[in-house]
């Protein structure tokens, strides 16, 4: 058992010496970014229940990179359909690979997504309480030193190929603003 513990504590110290792992608060507007961007109503209020909040923490070693984001949208009542919408609880992980220019990290990656929906009241049966599916990302980080400014965008999309290329070609997702603090 001392021999595993050694073992292993050998392998993660070289790694960690080249490591850069970040973790911080982010926020992602709800609705879709399209390309061109979509008409919105006129008389949209733009309000804090227009955004997700949640946690980024990313793991770097070298050009590859590992994200995982908690993500909490609050639920609220939709006026188009007169239905709650559930609050919502996303996990998003992405693997990936970044490229460090200068004082710019520019990251694509891609992986799984955990939707978990938490009605609002007992009166509602008809959620599904998880979903899963696959998410693209694409991020632009401004590094500052110990800290990062991150702007972020996902794309979600489901597990075949032909729905990868679809959400590659329309590139419809949502927007994020991530500030990381570098651990170590």
């Amino acid at each position: 058992m001392k021999k595993l513990l050694i073992l292993a504590l050998l392998l993660i110290l070289p790694i960690m010496a080249f490591a850069d792992f970040q973790i911080g608060p982010t926020a992602m507007y709800n609705m879709l970014i399209t390309a061109p961007p979509a008409v919105q109503d006129a008389d949209r209020s733009f309000g804090l229940e227009d955004f997700t909040f949640g946690l980024d923490s990313r793991l770097n070693i070298g050009m590859f990179q590992g994200s995982a984001y908690a993500l909490f949208t609050p639920g609220k009542f939709d006026s188009s359909t007169l239905e709650m919408v559930p609050h919502v609880i996303d996990i998003k992980l992405d693997v990936g690979l970044c490229l460090d220019i200068a004082i710019l990290r520019l990251g694509l990656g891609i992986g799984p997504n955990f939707m978990i929906q938490l009605p609002p009241d007992a009166s509602v049966t008809n959620v599904d309480p998880v979903a899963m599916g696959l998410n693209l990302k694409a991020a632009a980080d401004l590094n500052l030193g110990s800290i990062a400014i991150s702007l972020v965008y996902f794309t979600n999309t489901n597990l075949t190929a032909d729905a990868v290329a679809a959400s590659l070609s329309k590139w419809d997702g949502k927007l994020g603003l991530s500030l990381l603090f570098k651990l170590f």
